[in-house]
């Protein structure tokens, strides 16, 4: 066992790791080969080695964001593998890469994580908020100097301030261990200082393991234990002294009394301008203090963390101007310009208004189509490596895709209450009584666009990949489904394609619910409307089921 010289470390292990082994799909060699080492409760722990030496891997197993090959390591007593739910509760992880949506504001990624780990309930703005969570959030803004920036969204932010913001987020459920990866690389020494002083409060006041991975060794020096290891193997366990014991320099350089050069550095900086704050107050006592936590209520919490997931995928489409004005006029200017253009022809031929036809497929479209490529976000969030942030939170993995579908499906139907207010503006009939029918087909639509969508884009590696995957598996779609020209009288051979195309359920069960009862019901409609609902609900049902499976699967296994 790695035993510490200062600090609150205990005797007890918090972390042990016994012959871990990882190999990558398509790798030579093993990532991980037989590492082993525990780390005591409290304790400041550097896990060291050069570029590839498995640091990442190390820290992704433990925080059960990837799945080792064999081996044993726990948390508290709780194995990775087996108690993976239990495992998140009592951690909190700062990654490598940045992991904040740039989307939201540097408060709302914090109340995200807020109520992912059940510290508090969930409430759509800041002012609604109970006063426990908005006093604790700028007691720690401010002394951290994020009271500026905290309403202001992630992508303006300075690098420095990013990182800030990770920690405090990382750290507000009050976790027993702190995984910390590279969380310095790139910042300049005033911010590295100031994080290390509120790190060291944080450790002093709730007791919480850090477990540390840098390239900068003078943060190694602080730290009560030190493991090295290089090509997958611990090569050296000790504390810093005894490690610098057990390795004299070879050749030591003239003695010096004076300082460091980064002390002096940020001396003159701190004297040039104030607004540099090195050596930052200390917290008061009450700012860790939670409220009874959701975490009691099981439901409870995973119903707060579905509708903060759902809020956030809503948020992001009203900030994205440019896709929220594509999204509402392409549905548009399908049913009023092409309407209009088809009805010398298919007007003409089936003996319907043309206008009132593409009203009805595009509603089903647009509901189908608008769900299926909000998922494609999925992609974009495990490229950031929002994904294991969220991965690494004590809700269940199908809270998390379920609040990603029902973002998606508020999004859709809110273009389609867009197209329905534009049709009965452009004189389609829509009385009140067909609402009532079609509102529930749209949702179908929309909950069958979602699970299509998810499955579609689970394995897919790249935003753009995922981007054309979905294009060429929609475009179809709309020929074959009868989106503006009903299926009606086509070739025997295109109505037997169409029967695999998921999106002609939904259109056929729109049309239903809108001709029931009229003399185009027979030339609109070319199934059961039984049928469709069954098919559709089958299909979302298949799709969702497969998709979440394949899309945890490749997180676990990447």
């Amino acid at each position: 066992m790695l035993s510490g010289e200062r600090g609150p470390a205990s005797a007890d292990p918090v972390i042990q790791v016994r012959d871990l082994v990882k190999r990558y799909r398509g790798a030579s060699g093993n990532a991980l080969d037989g590492v082993s080492f525990e780390v005591p409760a409290g304790a400041l722990f550097c896990l060291l080695g050069p570029n590839g030496a498995g640091k990442t891997t190390t820290a992704a197993i433990l925080t059960t964001t990837l799945a080792p090959a064999s081996g044993y390591a726990a948390i508290a007593g709780l194995n990775v593998v087996t108690d993976q739910a239990r495992v998140r509760r009592e951690i909190g992880v700062v990654f490598q890469q940045p992991s904040l949506d740039a989307n939201l504001t540097a408060e709302e990624n914090i109340r995200l994580h807020a109520v992912l780990y059940g510290c508090y309930p969930w409430r759509p703005t800041w002012r609604l908020m109970p006063g426990g969570y908005r006093r604790q959030v700028t007691l720690l803004a401010e002394t951290l100097d994020l009271a500026p920036w905290l309403h202001r969204r992630v992508r303006t932010l300075s690098g420095g301030t990013r990182r800030k913001l990770e920690i405090v987020r990382a750290l507000l459920p009050r976790p027993r261990v702190l995984f910390l990866d590279e969380p310095t690389a790139g910042l300049d020494p005033q911010t590295r200082r100031v994080l290390w002083r509120y790190l060291d409060q944080a450790r002093s006041d709730l007791g919480t393991t850090v477990f540390l991975t840098t390239h900068y060794l003078e943060e190694a020096e602080a730290a009560e234990a030190v493991c090295v290891i290089a090509a997958g193997r611990v090569i050296e366990c000790g504390s810093p002294s005894e490690i610098k014991a057990r390795y004299p320099r070879r050749s030591p350089p003239a003695a010096r009394d004076e300082g460091s050069l980064e002390d002096a550095y940020l001396a003159l900086i701190d004297a040039a301008d104030g607004r540099w704050r090195t050596n930052p107050g200390r917290l008061p006592d009450d700012c860790w203090q939670l409220p009874v936590s959701l975490r009691g209520s099981r439901l409870g919490h995973q119903l707060a963390g579905l509708a903060a997931i759902a809020q956030r995928d809503v948020l992001k489409l009203l900030r994205d101007r440019p896709r929220l004005a594509v999204n509402l006029a392409f549905p548009l200017f399908l049913v009023a310009g092409l309407g209009s253009l088809l009805q010398p022809t298919v007007g003409v031929v089936t003996g319907l208004n043309s206008v009132t036809l593409a009203f009805t497929g595009v509603l089903a479209a647009t509901s189908f189509q608008s769900a299926a490529a909000g998922m494609i976000s999925i992609v974009e969030d495990r490229e950031t490596d929002f994904t294991r942030v969220l991965f690494v939170t004590p809700v269940s993995r199908g809270t998390l895709i379920a609040g990603k579908v029902a973002g998606e499906c508020l999004v859709a139907l809110a273009q389609v209450g867009c197209v329905l207010a534009f049709a009965v503006a452009i004189g389609v009939p829509v009385p009140a009584a067909k609402l009532l029918v079609l509102v529930p087909a749209c949702l179908a639509a929309c909950l069958a666009g979602a699970a299509f969508g998810l499955v579609t884009v689970a394995v897919l590696p790249t935003q753009r990949s995922a981007m054309d995957v979905f294009q060429f598996l929609i475009i179809p779609q709309y020929v074959l489904a009868g989106v503006l020209v009903p299926l009606h009288g086509t070739a025997a051979w295109i109505r037997a394609v169409s029967l695999a195309m998921p999106l002609r359920y939904a259109v056929d069960l729109t049309r239903a619910g809108y001709y029931a009862g009229s003399a185009g019901y027979r030339v609109a409609v070319i199934g059961s409307p039984v049928l469709d609902a069954v098919v559709t609900a089958g299909l979302a049902a298949l799709f969702l089921a497969a998709g979440s499976a394949l899309f945890s699967y490749r997180e676990r296994v990447r």
